[in-house]
């Protein structure tokens, strides 16, 4: 498509220079589509446009430099922008989702006013240099990832640099290390306190130090640092980390650590093929340590284990016998799917999550705690794709008179027995 045209007698739509718009309910302009193959290579978007549609910009062939000096907000409006060279945005507030893919993209510049960056500026390779953080920005998150940029500058108000890594304003939140800074070790500052999503993808270091002040390693954290072999804790022990969804993967780390890939006392990651497995003495299995992996029938947890996080065991539908051990927490989602015919929750149990077994294919629950805690939900529900959760009328849970167990069931009308002693 090059150009759009549009009947004089159409009240909402409207063309400029080959370009669609339209007129929301408050008569305010928004560009709907920029023509995926006009020829001109500029483009600078009208100033009375205050809003842009989700993918207007997408995948153009031609257009190689855009300005932009009156739209507020960006919201995946501009990605696979192969042509794109430069951008100059100003009194933009917020930019969610864009230009991602521009694999031509060489030069940005972004304004002061900026206040949110979130999952833009990925797979950019020809984006190099340093990013000047604007003064407003607040937060900037999963953003940058595969870009050849090789450090940040500047102070904004929730966000600092410090030898090119991006850092929250108090130091404690390390956000984003750049994958082209040529740095092979790294020591994470001793303030942080959590690792965000995404903050070392891509990186090219081979070994990184953490502080034992760290408690939260976020999800794809150090994934596809194909060169990372070690990831060492100085100083002493980390005190109850949580690891989030595939936070090592893709690591020479994590290659190394054979079938049972466990980081400071916490199970990570399963690639065993064995029908059945014993877990190692650890104290948790971290958030998506065996989502959606091959599992053998069997699993029985060590009763050294005392938390199973969140979606720990998601969509493992092959799971037939599930022995709990000592486990003290059960997390929401932490079971979604299991085919096990019988699961029994050990009087250990303190809480079972929201959904920890949504869609499970046990037909029998014995709860043998008084009161262990039960989220929405948990136990005897099913949802089928796009539906409402509903009742599962084939779970039959046997727990103990007066207990917690049997108030949710009285609750969510769920069949129960109670135990023989």
């Amino acid at each position: 498509v090059e150009r759009f045209t549009v009947s004089a007698r159409n009240p909402l739509f409207f063309v400029r220079d080959d370009v669609l718009f339209r007129r929301n309910e408050r008569g305010e302009i928004i560009l709907v589509k920029y023509p995926p193959a006009r020829k001109n290579e500029t483009y600078t978007i009208p100033d009375d446009v205050v809003g842009i549609d989700v993918s207007a910009f997408q995948e153009t062939e031609c257009l190689k430099h855009l300005v932009s000096t009156s739209v507020v907000n960006m919201d995946r409006a501009f990605h696979e922008m192969d042509s794109l060279e430069t951008l100059r945005i100003e009194n933009a507030l917020c930019m969610k989702g864009c230009f991602n893919w521009c694999f031509n993209l060489r030069e940005i510049a972004l304004p002061d006013t900026l206040f949110v960056i979130e999952d833009c500026f990925c797979q950019c390779p020809a984006l190099k240099g340093e990013i000047r953080i604007p003064q407003r920005l607040f937060e900037c998150k999963d953003s940058f990832l595969n870009s050849g940029i090789e450090g940040f500058t500047g102070i904004g108000s929730g966000c600092r640099s410090e030898d090119g890594v991006l850092f929250n304003r108090s130091g404690t939140t390390l956000i984003r290390y750049p994958n082209t800074k040529p740095d092979r070790s790294y020591k994470i500052p001793d303030r942080v306190k959590l690792i965000e999503s995404n903050a070392f993808y891509g990186s090219q270091l081979v070994d990184v130090s953490l502080p034992i002040s760290v408690r939260e390693v976020r999800n794809n954290a150090f994934r596809e640092s194909k060169d990372l072999v070690a990831i060492r804790v100085r100083d002493g022990r980390l005190s109850d980390v949580r690891i989030h969804d595939y936070a090592f993967e893709d690591t020479k780390w994590i290659d190394s650590q054979g079938p049972f890939a466990v980081f400071e006392d916490v199970l990570v990651s399963y690639r065993g093929e064995e029908s059945e497995i014993h877990l190692p003495a650890v104290r948790a299995i971290a958030e998506g340590a065996f989502h959606r992996r091959s599992l053998p029938a069997s699993v029985f947890v060590s009763r050294e284990t005392k938390r199973i996080d969140r979606r720990a065991f998601m969509y493992n539908d092959q799971i037939e016998v599930l022995v709990l051990g000592a486990v003290e927490e059960i997390e929401s989602e932490a079971f979604v799917g299991i085919s096990a015919e019988k699961v029994v929750i050990p009087d250990t149990c303190k809480g079972i999550g929201k959904h920890a077994f949504l869609n499970a294919k046990t037909r029998e629950f014995v709860i043998e705690g008084v009161e262990t805690q039960f989220g929405a939900e948990c136990i005897g529900f099913k949802k089928a794709f796009g539906e409402p959760v509903e009742e599962n009328p084939d779970v039959l849970v046997l727990c103990r008179p007066g207990s917690v167990a049997q108030e949710y069931c009285n609750f969510y009308g769920i069949r129960y027995e109670f135990l023989k002693e």
